[in-house]
């Protein structure tokens, strides 16, 4: 009998695409056998099949790598910077 898991991290998901790359599998069943387990939460085949690929390659980190560029928290600050701005000059008028 197969469970359906409701949630999942995407590390959790990236170690199972390991597991079954290490057992022989090809990404088109790693796929299938996760969509009957994560239904929607599943990663899309192209990703089951890129992280396929970099086991190849030798990676062991299953976490996201840095990636160079302004952080995203950095563009929200500044935005909420120019919203208290906003509601400060508006109450002042």
């Amino acid at each position: 009998m197969v469970r359906m898991l409701q949630s999942s991290t995407c590390e959790e998901q990236r170690s199972i695409v390991r597991f079954l790359w290490a057992k022989g599998h090809k990404p088109s069943e790693i796929h299938r056998d996760m969509r009957g387990v994560y239904g929607d939460d599943c990663m899309d085949r192209s990703n089951v099949s890129r992280w396929c690929t970099f086991f190849q390659e030798g990676r062991v980190n299953l976490s996201d790598s840095p990636r160079s560029g302004r952080p995203t928290t950095a563009a929200i600050l500044q935005r909420w910077e120019k919203c208290v701005e906003k509601v400060v000059d508006y109450v002042e008028k």
